[in-house]
Protein backbone atom coordinates (compact mmCIF):
# COMPACT_ATOMS: atom_id res chain seq x y z
CA UNK A 1 0.00 0.00 0.00
CA UNK A 2 0.85 3.62 -0.87
CA UNK A 3 1.61 4.90 2.83
CA UNK A 4 1.10 8.89 1.13
CA UNK A 5 -2.52 8.07 -0.28
CA UNK A 6 -3.40 6.14 2.60
CA UNK A 7 -2.66 9.12 4.87
CA UNK A 8 -4.48 11.50 2.37
CA UNK A 9 -7.39 8.73 2.51
CA UNK A 10 -7.41 9.30 6.07
CA UNK A 11 -7.09 13.38 6.12
CA UNK A 12 -10.22 13.53 3.48
CA UNK A 13 -12.20 11.09 5.30
CA UNK A 14 -11.33 12.94 8.76
CA UNK A 15 -12.12 16.31 7.58
CA UNK A 16 -15.35 15.02 6.11
CA UNK A 17 -16.38 13.13 9.72
CA UNK A 18 -15.29 16.59 11.47
CA UNK A 19 -17.03 18.41 9.54
CA UNK A 20 -20.33 16.38 10.30
CA UNK A 21 -19.32 16.58 13.88
CA UNK A 22 -18.99 20.31 14.34
CA UNK A 23 -22.33 20.66 13.13
CA UNK A 24 -23.89 17.91 14.59
CA UNK A 25 -22.12 19.02 17.98
CA UNK A 26 -23.95 21.99 17.94
CA UNK A 27 -27.38 20.47 17.07
CA UNK A 28 -27.46 17.47 19.03
CA UNK A 29 -26.12 19.50 22.69
CA UNK A 30 -29.36 22.10 21.41
CA UNK A 31 -31.42 19.07 20.99
CA UNK A 32 -30.70 17.94 24.15
CA UNK A 33 -31.32 21.01 26.39
CA UNK A 34 -34.97 21.33 24.36
CA UNK A 35 -35.65 17.71 25.16
CA UNK A 36 -34.66 18.18 28.75
CA UNK A 37 -36.86 21.69 29.07
CA UNK A 38 -39.79 20.02 27.84
CA UNK A 39 -39.71 16.43 29.26
CA UNK A 40 -39.09 17.50 32.62
CA UNK A 41 -35.98 16.02 34.85
CA UNK A 42 -37.99 13.07 36.23
CA UNK A 43 -39.21 11.89 32.23
CA UNK A 44 -36.12 12.58 30.73
CA UNK A 45 -34.24 10.26 33.62
CA UNK A 46 -37.47 8.00 32.58
CA UNK A 47 -36.25 7.93 28.52
CA UNK A 48 -32.84 7.50 29.55
CA UNK A 49 -33.31 4.49 32.13
CA UNK A 50 -36.11 2.59 30.56
CA UNK A 51 -34.01 2.79 26.76
CA UNK A 52 -31.41 1.57 28.48
CA UNK A 53 -32.40 -1.50 29.59
CA UNK A 54 -33.25 -1.97 25.61
CA UNK A 55 -29.53 -1.01 25.08
CA UNK A 56 -28.51 -3.73 26.88
CA UNK A 57 -30.43 -5.88 24.54
CA UNK A 58 -29.30 -4.69 21.43
CA UNK A 59 -26.15 -5.17 22.79
CA UNK A 60 -25.48 -7.27 19.62
CA UNK A 61 -25.33 -4.20 17.45
CA UNK A 62 -22.08 -3.05 18.46
CA UNK A 63 -20.18 -6.64 17.78
CA UNK A 64 -22.07 -7.21 14.46
CA UNK A 65 -20.98 -3.85 13.24
CA UNK A 66 -17.28 -4.23 14.06
CA UNK A 67 -17.66 -7.86 12.81
CA UNK A 68 -19.09 -6.88 9.38
CA UNK A 69 -16.68 -3.88 8.88
CA UNK A 70 -13.84 -6.13 9.66
CA UNK A 71 -14.40 -8.94 7.09
CA UNK A 72 -15.62 -6.49 4.40
CA UNK A 73 -12.42 -4.92 4.64
CA UNK A 74 -10.35 -7.52 3.73
CA UNK A 75 -12.22 -8.68 1.32
CA UNK A 76 -11.98 -5.03 -0.32
CA UNK A 77 -8.56 -5.56 0.67
CA UNK A 78 -7.91 -8.66 -0.92
CA UNK A 79 -10.00 -6.98 -4.41
CA UNK A 80 -12.19 -9.86 -4.63
CA UNK A 81 -15.47 -9.05 -5.39
CA UNK A 82 -17.09 -12.35 -4.86
CA UNK A 83 -16.14 -12.46 -1.50
CA UNK A 84 -17.29 -9.01 -1.07
CA UNK A 85 -20.81 -9.95 -2.03
CA UNK A 86 -21.23 -13.02 0.16
CA UNK A 87 -19.89 -11.56 3.41
CA UNK A 88 -22.14 -8.91 2.69
CA UNK A 89 -25.36 -11.52 1.85
CA UNK A 90 -24.49 -13.57 4.87
CA UNK A 91 -24.09 -10.55 7.32
CA UNK A 92 -27.55 -9.53 6.30
CA UNK A 93 -29.01 -12.58 7.02
CA UNK A 94 -27.62 -12.99 10.34
CA UNK A 95 -28.59 -9.52 11.63
CA UNK A 96 -32.34 -10.22 10.40
CA UNK A 97 -31.85 -13.67 13.07
CA UNK A 98 -30.01 -11.79 15.54
CA UNK A 99 -33.07 -8.62 15.12
CA UNK A 100 -35.79 -11.37 16.04
CA UNK A 101 -33.41 -12.90 19.14
CA UNK A 102 -33.20 -9.16 20.57
CA UNK A 103 -36.97 -9.18 19.70
CA UNK A 104 -38.21 -12.34 21.49
CA UNK A 105 -35.49 -11.41 24.56
CA UNK A 106 -37.07 -7.45 24.94
CA UNK A 107 -40.56 -8.74 25.07
CA UNK A 108 -39.67 -11.64 28.20
CA UNK A 109 -36.49 -10.96 29.91
CA UNK A 110 -36.55 -7.27 29.41
CA UNK A 111 -40.36 -6.42 30.17
CA UNK A 112 -40.12 -8.42 32.71
CA UNK A 113 -36.85 -6.40 34.60
CA UNK A 114 -38.65 -2.73 33.34
CA UNK A 115 -42.14 -4.19 35.24
CA UNK A 116 -40.15 -5.49 38.56
CA UNK A 117 -36.89 -3.80 38.99
CA UNK A 118 -36.90 0.00 37.81
CA UNK A 119 -37.55 2.71 39.93
CA UNK A 120 -40.57 4.47 37.76
CA UNK A 121 -43.38 6.70 39.70
CA UNK A 122 -46.77 5.40 38.78
CA UNK A 123 -47.93 8.23 37.25
CA UNK A 124 -45.68 7.89 34.42
CA UNK A 125 -46.02 3.84 34.05
CA UNK A 126 -47.94 3.83 31.04
CA UNK A 127 -45.32 6.19 28.85
CA UNK A 128 -42.54 3.94 30.41
CA UNK A 129 -44.12 1.48 28.64
CA UNK A 130 -44.77 3.32 25.34
CA UNK A 131 -40.88 4.35 25.40
CA UNK A 132 -40.02 0.63 26.22
CA UNK A 133 -41.69 -0.77 23.22
CA UNK A 134 -40.24 2.35 21.02
CA UNK A 135 -37.22 1.87 22.33
CA UNK A 136 -37.07 -1.86 20.83
CA UNK A 137 -38.65 -0.57 17.31
CA UNK A 138 -35.04 1.66 17.36
CA UNK A 139 -32.46 -1.21 18.41
CA UNK A 140 -34.35 -3.34 15.60
CA UNK A 141 -34.00 -1.05 13.24
CA UNK A 142 -30.28 -0.20 13.74
CA UNK A 143 -29.40 -4.16 14.29
CA UNK A 144 -30.57 -4.56 10.61
CA UNK A 145 -28.73 -1.38 9.16
CA UNK A 146 -25.72 -1.97 10.24
CA UNK A 147 -24.74 -4.02 7.18
CA UNK A 148 -25.45 -1.44 5.08
CA UNK A 149 -23.13 1.43 7.50
CA UNK A 150 -20.55 -1.48 7.73
CA UNK A 151 -19.73 -1.50 3.89
CA UNK A 152 -19.74 2.11 3.15
CA UNK A 153 -17.24 2.14 6.04
CA UNK A 154 -15.25 -0.36 4.96
CA UNK A 155 -14.69 1.34 1.50
CA UNK A 156 -13.44 4.45 3.49
CA UNK A 157 -16.68 6.68 1.84
CA UNK A 158 -17.32 8.91 4.84
CA UNK A 159 -19.09 11.25 2.96
CA UNK A 160 -22.88 9.45 3.11
CA UNK A 161 -22.04 8.58 6.57
CA UNK A 162 -21.40 12.30 6.95
CA UNK A 163 -24.75 13.67 5.44
CA UNK A 164 -26.79 11.08 6.80
CA UNK A 165 -25.74 11.41 10.77
CA UNK A 166 -26.20 15.14 9.80
CA UNK A 167 -29.73 14.49 8.64
CA UNK A 168 -30.71 12.38 11.21
CA UNK A 169 -29.56 15.18 13.97
CA UNK A 170 -32.14 17.58 12.37
CA UNK A 171 -34.74 15.18 12.28
CA UNK A 172 -33.98 14.44 15.92
CA UNK A 173 -33.79 18.67 16.32
CA UNK A 174 -37.08 18.65 14.41
CA UNK A 175 -38.47 16.37 17.03
CA UNK A 176 -37.57 18.26 19.85
CA UNK A 177 -38.61 21.46 18.53
CA UNK A 178 -42.36 19.97 18.00
CA UNK A 179 -42.35 19.20 22.09
CA UNK A 180 -42.59 23.10 22.43
CA UNK A 181 -46.32 22.90 21.05
CA UNK A 182 -47.42 19.89 21.93
CA UNK A 183 -49.12 19.97 25.58
CA UNK A 184 -50.28 16.07 26.20
CA UNK A 185 -47.99 12.55 26.16
CA UNK A 186 -44.74 14.02 25.42
CA UNK A 187 -42.22 11.47 26.72
CA UNK A 188 -44.41 8.62 24.46
CA UNK A 189 -44.76 11.49 21.37
CA UNK A 190 -41.15 11.93 21.65
CA UNK A 191 -39.97 8.28 21.90
CA UNK A 192 -42.63 8.00 18.69
CA UNK A 193 -41.03 10.26 16.69
CA UNK A 194 -37.70 9.36 17.60
CA UNK A 195 -38.62 5.83 16.36
CA UNK A 196 -40.07 7.16 12.83
CA UNK A 197 -36.66 9.33 12.20
CA UNK A 198 -34.73 5.48 12.42
CA UNK A 199 -36.72 4.13 10.16
CA UNK A 200 -36.50 7.12 7.48
CA UNK A 201 -32.60 6.94 8.39
CA UNK A 202 -32.35 3.13 7.46
CA UNK A 203 -34.97 3.53 4.29
CA UNK A 204 -32.34 6.03 2.91
CA UNK A 205 -29.15 3.85 3.70
CA UNK A 206 -30.57 0.96 2.23
CA UNK A 207 -31.40 2.80 -1.40
CA UNK A 208 -27.86 4.56 -1.00
CA UNK A 209 -26.04 1.12 -1.00
CA UNK A 210 -27.92 -0.68 -3.70
CA UNK A 211 -27.40 2.24 -5.87
CA UNK A 212 -23.57 2.87 -5.30
CA UNK A 213 -22.42 -0.61 -4.33
CA UNK A 214 -24.14 -2.78 -7.54
CA UNK A 215 -21.92 -5.93 -6.41
CA UNK A 216 -24.35 -6.40 -3.19
CA UNK A 217 -27.93 -6.38 -5.06
CA UNK A 218 -27.43 -10.02 -5.67
CA UNK A 219 -30.57 -11.98 -3.27
CA UNK A 220 -29.47 -12.92 0.23
CA UNK A 221 -27.96 -16.09 0.90
CA UNK A 222 -25.93 -17.40 3.64
CA UNK A 223 -22.44 -18.63 3.29
CA UNK A 224 -21.56 -21.79 5.36
CA UNK A 225 -17.91 -21.06 5.77
CA UNK A 226 -18.11 -17.15 5.91
CA UNK A 227 -20.95 -17.63 8.28
CA UNK A 228 -19.08 -19.54 10.99
CA UNK A 229 -16.12 -17.43 10.35
CA UNK A 230 -18.49 -13.87 11.17
CA UNK A 231 -20.18 -16.10 13.74
CA UNK A 232 -17.15 -16.77 15.35
CA UNK A 233 -15.42 -13.76 15.89
CA UNK A 234 -18.99 -12.36 16.65
CA UNK A 235 -19.38 -14.47 19.44
CA UNK A 236 -16.51 -13.26 20.86
CA UNK A 237 -17.21 -10.00 20.14
CA UNK A 238 -20.77 -9.73 21.56
CA UNK A 239 -19.00 -10.63 25.48
CA UNK A 240 -16.83 -7.64 24.80
CA UNK A 241 -20.27 -5.39 23.62
CA UNK A 242 -21.85 -7.52 27.00
CA UNK A 243 -19.48 -6.27 28.96
CA UNK A 244 -19.24 -2.25 28.13
CA UNK A 245 -22.64 -2.70 27.91
CA UNK A 246 -22.86 -3.87 31.44
CA UNK A 247 -20.84 -1.35 32.84
CA UNK A 248 -22.51 1.89 30.94
CA UNK A 249 -25.93 1.25 31.31
CA UNK A 250 -25.57 -1.16 34.33
CA UNK A 251 -24.60 1.44 36.23
CA UNK A 252 -27.42 3.26 34.65
CA UNK A 253 -29.87 1.00 36.32
CA UNK A 254 -28.36 0.68 39.66
CA UNK A 255 -28.51 4.74 39.96
CA UNK A 256 -31.82 4.16 39.23
CA UNK A 257 -32.27 1.19 41.96
CA UNK A 258 -30.32 2.86 44.69
CA UNK A 259 -30.95 7.09 44.16
CA UNK A 260 -34.10 7.09 41.59
CA UNK A 261 -34.67 8.78 38.23
CA UNK A 262 -33.14 12.52 39.01
CA UNK A 263 -29.93 10.82 39.35
CA UNK A 264 -30.70 9.26 35.46
CA UNK A 265 -31.03 12.28 34.28
CA UNK A 266 -27.69 13.81 35.92
CA UNK A 267 -25.76 10.87 34.42
CA UNK A 268 -27.85 11.41 30.64
CA UNK A 269 -26.73 15.00 30.71
CA UNK A 270 -22.98 13.62 31.62
CA UNK A 271 -23.03 11.02 29.06
CA UNK A 272 -24.07 13.41 26.32
CA UNK A 273 -21.42 16.02 27.33
CA UNK A 274 -18.73 13.05 26.72
CA UNK A 275 -20.38 12.05 23.42
CA UNK A 276 -20.10 15.09 22.36
CA UNK A 277 -16.75 15.23 22.82
CA UNK A 278 -15.93 11.59 21.92
CA UNK A 279 -17.10 12.66 18.53
CA UNK A 280 -13.43 14.06 17.46
CA UNK A 281 -11.52 11.16 18.50
CA UNK A 282 -13.91 8.86 17.22
CA UNK A 283 -14.10 9.88 13.60
CA UNK A 284 -10.14 10.33 13.84
CA UNK A 285 -10.40 6.35 14.63
CA UNK A 286 -13.06 5.93 12.06
CA UNK A 287 -11.23 6.81 9.54
CA UNK A 288 -8.37 4.93 10.72
CA UNK A 289 -9.87 1.29 11.73
CA UNK A 290 -10.40 0.29 8.32
CA UNK A 291 -6.84 0.88 7.58
CA UNK A 292 -5.32 -0.93 10.43
CA UNK A 293 -7.33 -3.79 9.61
CA UNK A 294 -6.26 -3.69 5.37
CA UNK A 295 -2.35 -3.68 6.59
CA UNK A 296 -2.85 -6.86 8.29
CA UNK A 297 -4.86 -8.45 5.71
CA UNK A 298 -1.55 -7.61 3.72
CA UNK A 299 0.71 -8.59 6.42
CA UNK A 300 2.35 -5.36 7.13
CA UNK A 301 2.62 -5.59 10.66
CA UNK A 302 5.27 -2.51 10.47
CA UNK A 303 2.71 0.37 9.34
CA UNK A 304 -0.32 -2.01 11.35
CA UNK A 305 2.28 -0.68 14.54
CA UNK A 306 2.85 2.39 13.59
CA UNK A 307 -0.70 3.53 12.52
CA UNK A 308 -2.22 2.07 15.96
CA UNK A 309 0.81 3.80 17.64
CA UNK A 310 0.06 7.32 15.82
CA UNK A 311 -3.96 6.82 16.55
CA UNK A 312 -3.62 6.38 19.76
CA UNK A 313 -1.28 8.90 20.41
CA UNK A 314 -3.64 11.36 18.68
CA UNK A 315 -6.85 10.00 19.84
CA UNK A 316 -5.90 10.51 23.51
CA UNK A 317 -4.59 13.59 22.70
CA UNK A 318 -7.64 15.36 20.90
CA UNK A 319 -10.03 14.25 23.81
CA UNK A 320 -7.69 16.17 26.49
CA UNK A 321 -7.44 19.42 24.04
CA UNK A 322 -11.47 19.69 24.55
CA UNK A 323 -11.61 17.92 28.06
CA UNK A 324 -9.59 19.98 29.86
CA UNK A 325 -11.54 23.71 28.95
CA UNK A 326 -14.51 21.71 29.75
CA UNK A 327 -13.01 20.51 33.13
CA UNK A 328 -12.01 23.63 34.44
CA UNK A 329 -15.68 25.14 33.72
CA UNK A 330 -17.93 22.68 33.82
CA UNK A 331 -20.68 24.15 36.24
CA UNK A 332 -21.01 27.44 34.00
CA UNK A 333 -20.92 25.55 30.54
CA UNK A 334 -23.42 23.54 32.00
CA UNK A 335 -25.19 26.63 33.43
CA UNK A 336 -25.42 28.22 30.01
CA UNK A 337 -26.57 24.78 28.15
CA UNK A 338 -29.31 23.72 30.16
CA UNK A 339 -30.20 26.89 32.28
CA UNK A 340 -31.50 24.12 34.89
CA UNK A 341 -28.41 21.91 35.98
CA UNK A 342 -29.62 18.25 37.80
CA UNK A 343 -27.92 17.70 41.16
CA UNK A 344 -24.77 16.02 40.52
CA UNK A 345 -24.51 16.74 36.96
CA UNK A 346 -21.03 19.04 37.24
CA UNK A 347 -19.71 16.02 39.20
CA UNK A 348 -20.45 13.57 37.10
CA UNK A 349 -19.38 15.32 33.43
CA UNK A 350 -16.07 15.81 34.88
CA UNK A 351 -15.50 12.04 36.61
CA UNK A 352 -16.95 10.63 33.20
CA UNK A 353 -14.65 12.43 30.81
CA UNK A 354 -11.54 11.67 33.19
CA UNK A 355 -12.85 7.93 32.93
CA UNK A 356 -13.42 8.06 28.96
CA UNK A 357 -9.19 9.65 29.35
CA UNK A 358 -8.26 6.49 31.01
CA UNK A 359 -10.13 4.53 28.63
CA UNK A 360 -8.76 6.31 26.16
CA UNK A 361 -4.61 5.66 27.02
CA UNK A 362 -5.44 1.86 25.13
CA UNK A 363 -6.27 4.00 21.95
CA UNK A 364 -6.87 1.78 19.14
CA UNK A 365 -4.85 -1.26 20.69
CA UNK A 366 -8.58 -2.87 21.04
CA UNK A 367 -8.91 -2.67 17.07
CA UNK A 368 -5.21 -4.04 16.54
CA UNK A 369 -6.34 -7.10 18.34
CA UNK A 370 -9.83 -7.42 16.77
CA UNK A 371 -7.92 -7.13 13.14
CA UNK A 372 -5.78 -10.42 13.74
CA UNK A 373 -9.29 -11.95 14.51
CA UNK A 374 -7.56 -14.50 16.99
CA UNK A 375 -10.01 -12.33 19.87
CA UNK A 376 -10.77 -15.67 22.48
CA UNK A 377 -8.21 -15.37 24.89
CA UNK A 378 -8.36 -11.41 24.10
CA UNK A 379 -12.28 -11.31 25.13
CA UNK A 380 -12.51 -13.63 27.39
CA UNK A 381 -10.14 -11.94 29.51
CA UNK A 382 -10.99 -8.28 28.93
CA UNK A 383 -14.47 -8.63 29.37
CA UNK A 384 -14.46 -10.18 32.61
CA UNK A 385 -12.84 -7.31 33.96
CA UNK A 386 -15.24 -5.24 32.32
CA UNK A 387 -17.88 -7.32 33.79
CA UNK A 388 -16.61 -6.85 37.18
CA UNK A 389 -17.65 -3.27 37.24
CA UNK A 390 -20.93 -4.05 38.11
CA UNK A 391 -21.19 -6.51 41.02
CA UNK A 392 -18.13 -4.63 42.62
CA UNK A 393 -20.35 -0.97 41.93
CA UNK A 394 -23.31 -2.43 43.46
CA UNK A 395 -21.65 -3.76 46.64
CA UNK A 396 -19.92 -0.23 47.26
CA UNK A 397 -23.82 1.52 46.88
CA UNK A 398 -25.15 -1.41 49.24
CA UNK A 399 -22.03 -0.34 51.51
CA UNK A 400 -23.66 2.95 50.98
CA UNK A 401 -20.77 4.41 48.87
CA UNK A 402 -22.22 8.17 47.28
CA UNK A 403 -23.64 8.33 43.36
CA UNK A 404 -20.01 9.11 41.64
CA UNK A 405 -18.64 5.86 43.00
CA UNK A 406 -19.31 4.37 39.76
CA UNK A 407 -16.97 6.48 37.81
CA UNK A 408 -13.73 5.83 40.24
CA UNK A 409 -14.45 1.92 39.64
CA UNK A 410 -14.06 2.43 35.81
CA UNK A 411 -11.65 4.48 35.96
CA UNK A 412 -9.65 1.40 37.83
CA UNK A 413 -10.38 -1.08 35.62
CA UNK A 414 -9.90 0.86 32.18
CA UNK A 415 -6.17 1.03 34.10
CA UNK A 416 -6.34 -2.56 34.26
CA UNK A 417 -7.25 -3.28 30.60
CA UNK A 418 -4.75 -1.06 29.34
CA UNK A 419 -2.26 -3.09 30.28
CA UNK A 420 -3.88 -6.36 29.35
CA UNK A 421 -4.09 -5.25 26.10
CA UNK A 422 -0.77 -4.44 25.74
CA UNK A 423 0.10 -7.76 26.82
CA UNK A 424 -2.13 -9.09 23.85
CA UNK A 425 -0.77 -7.13 21.09
CA UNK A 426 2.86 -7.95 21.88
CA UNK A 427 1.28 -11.75 21.71
CA UNK A 428 -0.92 -11.57 18.70
CA UNK A 429 1.32 -9.20 16.67
CA UNK A 430 4.39 -8.49 17.82
CA UNK A 431 4.17 -5.09 19.44
CA UNK A 432 7.23 -3.90 21.18
CA UNK A 433 5.32 -2.91 24.67
CA UNK A 434 8.34 -0.58 26.17
CA UNK A 435 8.38 1.41 22.45
CA UNK A 436 4.75 1.82 22.84
CA UNK A 437 5.14 3.26 26.38
CA UNK A 438 7.61 5.31 25.58
CA UNK A 439 6.82 7.20 22.41
CA UNK A 440 2.78 6.81 23.47
CA UNK A 441 1.67 6.67 27.17
CA UNK A 442 4.55 8.44 28.53
CA UNK A 443 3.96 11.62 26.79
CA UNK A 444 0.40 11.46 27.17
CA UNK A 445 1.16 11.16 30.94
CA UNK A 446 3.42 14.13 30.46
CA UNK A 447 1.30 16.76 29.04
CA UNK A 448 -1.79 15.75 31.48
CA UNK A 449 0.68 16.35 33.82
CA UNK A 450 2.25 19.63 32.95
CA UNK A 451 -1.55 21.16 31.25
CA UNK A 452 -3.55 20.80 34.44
CA UNK A 453 -1.17 22.31 36.84
CA UNK A 454 -0.62 25.58 34.71
CA UNK A 455 -4.60 25.57 34.13
CA UNK A 456 -5.17 25.20 37.52
CA UNK A 457 -3.15 28.41 38.60
CA UNK A 458 -4.97 30.33 35.57
CA UNK A 459 -7.96 29.34 36.65
CA UNK A 460 -7.05 30.12 40.62
CA UNK A 461 -5.73 33.84 39.32
CA UNK A 462 -8.56 34.46 37.55
CA UNK A 463 -12.00 35.87 38.85
CA UNK A 464 -15.18 34.07 38.57
CA UNK A 465 -16.60 36.78 36.23
CA UNK A 466 -18.96 36.13 32.79
CA UNK A 467 -15.07 38.05 31.06
CA UNK A 468 -13.16 35.34 33.55
CA UNK A 469 -15.00 32.37 32.84
CA UNK A 470 -14.52 32.69 29.04
CA UNK A 471 -10.62 33.67 29.49
CA UNK A 472 -10.37 30.66 31.61
CA UNK A 473 -11.92 28.11 28.92
CA UNK A 474 -9.63 29.90 26.23
CA UNK A 475 -6.55 29.80 27.89
CA UNK A 476 -7.15 26.22 29.36
CA UNK A 477 -8.01 25.34 25.79
CA UNK A 478 -4.38 26.57 24.48
CA UNK A 479 -2.99 25.25 27.25
CA UNK A 480 -3.47 21.75 26.24
CA UNK A 481 -2.84 22.71 22.62
CA UNK A 482 0.32 23.92 23.38
CA UNK A 483 1.36 21.40 25.82
CA UNK A 484 0.73 18.74 23.03
CA UNK A 485 2.34 20.49 20.65
CA UNK A 486 5.71 20.67 22.77
CA UNK A 487 5.72 17.91 24.99
CA UNK A 488 3.43 15.11 23.81
CA UNK A 489 4.28 14.87 19.68
CA UNK A 490 7.57 13.45 18.51
CA UNK A 491 8.90 15.58 15.44
CA UNK A 492 7.57 12.98 13.15
CA UNK A 493 4.49 13.23 14.53
CA UNK A 494 4.55 17.09 13.93
CA UNK A 495 5.77 16.59 10.42
CA UNK A 496 2.56 13.71 10.15
CA UNK A 497 -0.20 16.06 11.59
CA UNK A 498 1.04 18.74 8.89
CA UNK A 499 0.64 16.38 6.40
CA UNK A 500 -2.85 15.39 7.07
CA UNK A 501 -3.58 19.45 7.50
CA UNK A 502 -1.90 19.78 4.01
CA UNK A 503 -3.84 17.18 2.36
CA UNK A 504 -6.92 18.17 3.62
CA UNK A 505 -6.43 21.61 1.98
CA UNK A 506 -6.05 19.35 -1.02
CA UNK A 507 -8.46 16.85 -1.35
CA UNK A 508 -8.80 16.11 -4.98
Amino acid sequence: MDSQDNNKRIAKNTLLLYIRMFILLGVSLYTSRVVLQQLGVEDYGIYNVVGGVVAMLGFLKGSMSIGTQRFLAIAIAHQDTQEINITFQTALVIHFFIAGVVLIAAETIGLWFVINYLNIPSNSFTAAMWVYQCSIAVAIVGIINVPYTSISIANEHMGIYAYLSLFEAFLKLGVAILLIWIHFQKLILYSLLVLLSGIIIMGIWMVYVYIQYPVVRHKPTMNREISKKLFGFIGWQTLASFAYLIRTQGANILLNIFFGPALNAARGIAVQVNAAVLQFINNFQMAAIPQINKHFAVNDTEAMHGLIKTSSKFSFMLMFILALPIMMETKPILGLWLTVVPEYGVLFVQLIIAASLCELLSGTLAYGALATGKIKSYQLVVSSILIADFPIVYLLYKLSAPPQTMFYVEMGLSMICFFIRLGFLKRLTGLRIRQFLRDTTLPEIRVVAIAVLFAIGVKFLIPQTLSGIIAVIAISFFIALGTVVLWGLSMRERRWAIQLIHSKLHIQ
